[in-house]
């Protein structure tokens, strides 16, 4: 294998972008496995899997016929193919947020390590499959791979983002296993729930001109206006999980909670329709987006997944999703953002558990509960 010389592989990286050679292996480029609403948890699992030695750097070694072939994990195989993909999905996110110590562990070790920008113009070539007798042709973009390998494990160990990250894991886990309590009380207090899934945003021609702060203002405007609109009436508790995402910007996991002896649960869909009209044509004056789950609650219980929709507390079944299933999700390291100007910023929004509601529901208010001392840590 080549040295790491940077003036060779500058040199090899340029050969590369103008030789025919990239033709000759176009026909070995496999499609694509994720878009860029995925790759953000990809550039997690590859900062995972070289954090705990799943990847490590490619080597070589001389076959019998003595040609050279490329030999390394098939994890590291994989992320070879897709580096490029990942790197630009990174480069898109807004410099004004802060992201999960992952991502902003694989962004400033792409920083750091030489050649990495220009190699990507050679897009194509990471993506192909290294084969026997291919050392000559992809020697350069090896070097940048294991250079990248161990820039990763090196910020990991001495650049603080050891204790940044296992901080931020304890934090989700505590913050999961709240939530699962605050459902319980739900079930306690009232023994039939119409669960309603959303996801809130804006349109793609709004989405990039807005802010999270600005998404946060919609939240509450939208929680403020719960007495105006007989839509929510009957509503015992909701919750919020603010994200930002490459395809569509700011948007939150909405759930709301409703009394099933007040409303009927067996119209879930066309209710949590009515509340996505609201938050788009209402709230958001026609720049709003959202995403009805529950029209999809059929699909999940067919492959037992459905924890949304009508529930009784006995069914352990249908709870157990809506915790491990739904709320799990909106805990996973990758979705962590942050407003790098604001630590008091509020990812999470929460309502009070209900209290027992027997005949009539009692006056529900927003819970005060914050996680900004926490975050402030990290």
């Amino acid at each position: 294998m080549m040295n790491s010389e940077d003036p060779m592989l500058r040199s090899r990286i340029e050969e590369l972008q103008q030789s025919l050679f990239a033709d000759a292996i176009s026909e070995q480029v496999v499609q694509q496995p994720f878009e860029g609403a995925y790759a953000l948890e990809e550039v997690c699992d590859f900062v995972n899997a070289v954090i705990s030695d799943k990847v490590l750097s490619i080597g070589t070694e001389l076959m019998r016929n003595k040609k050279p072939r490329y030999v390394g994990s098939s994890q590291a195989m994989i992320f070879f193919k897709y580096l490029p993909l990942l790197v630009k999905v990174t480069n898109c996110l807004p410099k004004c947020y802060r992201y999960s110590g992952s991502i902003d562990l694989f962004m400033e070790a792409c920083r750091n390590t030489q050649q990495l920008e220009d190699s990507i113009k050679a897009g194509d070539l990471w993506r192909c499959k290294l084969g026997p007798g291919d050392s000559t042709g992809f020697d350069c973009l090896v070097v940048i791979f294991n250079r990248l390998v161990g820039e990763i494990k090196r910020l990991y160990m001495n650049g603080g983002f050891k204790q940044r990250i296992a901080a931020q894991r304890h934090y989700l886990n505590r913050r999961h296993a709240n939530d699962c309590r605050w459902i319980d009380k739900i079930f306690e207090a009232c023994h039939r729930v119409s669960v309603l899934r959303l996801d809130l945003g804006y349109d793609k021609e709004f989405a990039s001109q807005m802010s999270l702060q600005e998404l946060s203002d919609d939240i509450d405007h939208l929680r403020n206006n719960y007495r105006h609109s007989p839509i929510f009436h009957d509503k015992i508790a909701d919750y919020f999980k603010i994200e930002y995402g490459i395809d569509r910007g700011p948007h939150c996991h909405a759930v709301f909670f409703f009394n099933g002896s007040k409303r009927n649960p067996i119209s879930h869909i066309h209710h949590a329709q009515e509340i996505g009209e609201y938050w788009k044509k209402d709230i958001t004056k026609g720049r709003g987006y959202y995403y009805n789950c529950n029209a999809d609650a059929e699909d999940h219980e067919n492959n037992g997944n459905r924890g949304i929709g009508d529930i009784h507390h006995y069914d352990s079944r249908l709870i157990d999703n809506l915790k491990e299933k739904v709320f799990a999700y909106f805990v996973k390291s990758d979705q962590f953002v942050q407003v790098a100007t604001n630590p008091r910023f509020k990812r999470f929004r929460r309502s009070q558990a209900p209290e027992y509601l027997a005949r009539r529901p009692r006056a529900i208010f927003f819970s005060t509960q914050d996680d900004s001392l926490f975050e402030r840590m990290m």
